[in-house]
């Protein structure tokens, strides 16, 4: 497998959106209950949500003992997690940061206005005992979701190849250049369209692709970007709006906003969609090899919601929804950060030390520095169409700095600047020469070898949320090592899961300050050896 074919083979793997269960799963009379098979080793388990479903979208065996990996201290958004086993050996429980949490970033003028959005559907991945048992899935205060029964045969994966009937075809080429492996894959699927309204949508995705074509950055290499066209019907047209008392009968059960108060632009998936629509896309997804899917909904009005890390968007054929599409890329594919402040999200300088093309906090070595077109450092605003350092991103207003004072990773009505330019085209030059774009320098968070002098096992992890670019909790054995991937020159080390530990860390931080660290057994701290 190329490195470009196994990063997107693991951004799908996050993509809980296109799959709801699996297709060795058997509903019981219980409609909260789903049994899958999982083999007899610890096994790593996907588990999907859906309003009060939830499902088992793929087990994967783990070679070899080892203990559960832990889950990061929750936020604000959090659900809790409680697996008890039919043998009756220990139960094991957790909380984790809401998988349905969504972000909508901009307002209709094209400003930033975070939001954080809680939607009906999302994923997140556990690794239990191989016991036979029951998952419970509870809200933060501890009301059920769910539960899913696993166990049963004897090992393997698990993968949705069945097509939903409402999936209509193939996906269709709309562009005129030939298609190629080292090319960025988007995918438009079609939301709200009847089936005598499927030409209707292929022409607006085209609208669509053809505005971003137009869009500096994506002009110049849109011969390296094919675009596909996915057909799927809905028996009604249009899109929800609980606002108004509004319900469509529609293949994904979009809606602007929900009935709780999410904001109205933002176009979120309901958790009563059809199974069977939402398993297909994966499938078909893998098929053209997509970097991105775009739920396109049939609706004029202004609105989108994107889950970045599932390289996915619902966007509207608003003309502008297109600056929305062209901004997730640029987190997606390119690894830019968001240049704007005050963001919902919360400013966190420290993680802005390392690992961004286009937002740093360290004034005195920032990536663009060879950029530079104005000798003033830090750049006042208003200084004109320069490359500088203007302080305010990353969600931060102080303390981060970003290289030009307006930019498409900021204002969706702006073209991207200068740096952010350099990071697209070195991605489409890596891709162009069969290279891996994630391991070119300045355009992804940087790699760690990390060695485990402890005389104990540890979990060692990426900050922030798990992805192509960021490693989840990684195991190592003692005096073994690993590498992974981490952002802002920290990673964090975990033994609270690990039995007879020989230092107790739970999700401690640690800073990184070379390609190569060593963990001791040291509470204090961890980089140093305990001995005098």
């Amino acid at each position: 497998m190329k490195p470009i074919d196994a990063m997107k083979a693991a951004s799908w793997l996050l993509c809980a959106v296109f799959c709801l269960m699996a297709c060795s799963s058997t509903s019981t009379d219980d409609a909260d209950v789903t049994t899958a098979a999982i083999g007899s080793r610890p096994t790593h388990v996907e588990v999907l949500l859906s309003g009060t479903k939830v499902s088992v979208l793929r087990t994967r065996a783990i070679g070899g003992a080892r203990p559960i990996a832990p889950v990061a201290p929750p936020g604000p958004a959090m659900i809790r997690w409680r697996f008890t086993p039919l043998d009756g050996s220990a139960v094991v429980s957790g909380a984790i940061d809401d998988p349905r949490t969504l972000r909508s970033e901009f307002a209709a003028d094209g400003r930033p206005d975070d939001r954080t959005v809680k939607g009906a559907v999302g994923s997140f991945a556990l690794e239990l005992p191989s016991n036979r048992g029951v998952i419970e899935i509870q809200e933060a205060d501890y009301a059920s979701i769910g539960t899913v029964h696993i166990g049963g045969s004897a090992g393997g994966e698990d993968e949705i190849v069945n097509l939903g009937e409402d999936v209509l075809g193939e996906p269709v080429p709309l562009v005129d250049h030939p298609l190629d492996d080292k090319h960025v894959h988007l995918l438009f699927v079609a939301e709200g369209y009847r089936q005598e309204e499927l030409e209707t949508f292929h022409a607006d995705a085209n609208a669509v692709a053809k505005s971003l074509a137009a869009i500096p950055g994506y002009a110049e290499h849109w011969n390296e970007i094919d675009v596909f066209a996915q057909d799927v019907k809905s028996a009604e047209s249009g899109v929800s709006d609980p606002e108004h008392a509004i319900k469509k009968n529609t293949a994904f059960d979009v809606a602007f906003g929900n009935d709780q108060g999410s904001p109205r632009r933002c176009l979120m998936v309901a958790g009563d969609v059809l199974a069977q629509n939402y398993a297909s896309m994966r499938f078909i997804a893998s098929k053209v090899k997509a970097d991105i899917v775009v739920l396109l909904a049939n609706t004029a009005e202004y609105g989108g919601c994107a889950s970045p890390m599932q390289h996915f968007v619902t966007a509207s054929k608003h003309s502008a929804a297109v600056r929305i599409v062209a901004h997730e890329l640029g987190h997606a594919l390119f690894y830019l950060a968001d240049e704007y402040s005050g963001g919902g999200v919360g400013c966190q300088p420290a993680i802005w030390s390392t690992g961004s093309a286009n937002v740093s906090n360290n004034l005195a070595a920032l990536p663009w520095s060879d950029m530079f077109t104005t000798p003033t450092i830090p750049t006042l605003p208003g200084a004109g169409d320069v490359v500088g350092a203007y302080e305010g991103a990353g969600y931060c207003d102080k303390g981060v700095y970003r290289p030009h004072e307006n930019c498409l990773m900021r204002d969706l009505g702006a073209d991207f600047c200068p740096v952010c330019r350099r990071a697209l085209d070195g991605v489409f030059t890596s891709l162009a020469n069969g290279g891996d774009p994630i391991d070119r320098q300045n355009l992804a968070p940087p790699k760690v070898t990390v060695t485990n002098s402890t005389g104990g096992g540890i979990f060692v992890a990426c900050i922030g949320n798990a992805g192509p670019a960021c490693s989840g909790a990684t195991w190592i054995e003692p005096s073994q090592a690993q590498t992974i991937d981490i952002l802002g020159g920290a990673l964090i080390v975990d033994t609270t899961t690990v039995p007879d530990a020989p230092v107790t860390w739970s999700w401690r931080q640690v800073a990184a300050p070379s390609a190569n660290i060593t963990i001791f057994a040291n509470a204090d701290d961890p980089l140093r050896h305990p001995d005098p």
